[in-house]
């Protein structure tokens, strides 16, 4: 499908939350958003949306087309994007919508420490003791930040906080 730019990101994270999903998506989408969903760790472009696809598709960008490609012309380059779904990692993640929401929260202050992200992404349901043990025990430092860490991470992370805000609630 060509989507339009400004409905791309909700048409296909909502694609990818459906029980099946699709298995192939092809797109024509606006070219940053593209690079957002292939991006790795520590890159400009690397956040929410570069977890949430990687953590669900193997992603790929097929083409980069120019504006003159098309009538009326857009403004901006627009790319090919093609996710096949990778039904094995996508199905390592017990609680997909608890791991979209957590890696929104994760990613909604980039360049603040990880330790304060969580702390705020957490708030009311795991208090700050629990939070920087399971830090500590994954390894992230004070300085680290969501950007840094790569997928499987990210999905460490966010499966000890789903585990421990569990816990939390059974006692």
């Amino acid at each position: 499908a060509n989507l339009p730019y400004n409905v791309a990101t909700p048409i296909v994270s909502n694609l990818l939350h459906q029980d099946p999903p699709p298995d192939r998506i092809v797109v024509t989408i606006q070219k940053e958003l593209g690079e957002r969903m292939v991006a790795g760790p520590g890159s400009k472009d690397y956040g929410a949306l570069s977890i949430w696809i990687q953590a669900t598709c193997r992603a790929e960008i097929v083409r980069i087309l120019p504006p003159t490609v098309f009538w009326p012309r857009p403004k901006v380059d627009s790319a090919i994007v093609r996710l096949d779904v990778d039904h094995e990692r996508r199905n390592a993640i017990p609680d997909l919508k608890y791991f979209h929401q957590t890696v929104r929260a994760l990613f909604f202050h980039r360049r603040k420490f990880l330790r304060s992200v969580v702390i705020s992404a957490m708030k009311g349901r795991l208090d700050k003791p629990a939070v920087d043990e399971i830090l500590g025990r994954l390894g992230h430092g004070e300085t680290a930040r969501a950007e840094e860490l790569n997928l499987e991470q990210i999905t460490e992370l966010v499966e000890a906080l789903r585990q421990a805000e569990l816990a939390n609630e059974s006692t």
